[in-house]
């Protein structure tokens, strides 16, 4: 999604959804709903509104089970995310 290589992005979110179904890690299930709002929203910029929910959705996850570096680092990637339509450096982390 960094670079906007959509056709390989949509490849690694079904990846990602695949694990996050069949791991008990919740990271897993996190990255899976962000990415998927990140994904959305650069492919239908015109339905920002739930793909914005999404990340947020993902976010509140982290600030629920109290894991506040992660935390962070999503509100901090979802702000580059909107400001930058979509666009981020591709050396943030995740």
């Amino acid at each position: 999604m960094v670079r906007k290589e959509l056709n390989y992005a949509r490849s690694t979110q079904q990846l990602l959804k695949k694990q996050a179904a069949v791991s008990d890690r919740i990271d897993y299930v996190v990255l899976a709903i962000f990415t998927e709002g990140w994904l959305e929203l650069i492919s239908h910029p015109s339905e920002s509104k739930s793909s914005i929910q999404k990340m947020d959705n993902a976010i509140s996850i982290l600030n629920i089970l109290d894991r506040q570096q992660d935390f962070k680092h999503f509100v901090h990637l979802k702000e580059q995310i909107i400001q930058n339509d979509g666009k981020v450096q591709p050396d943030i982390w995740i």
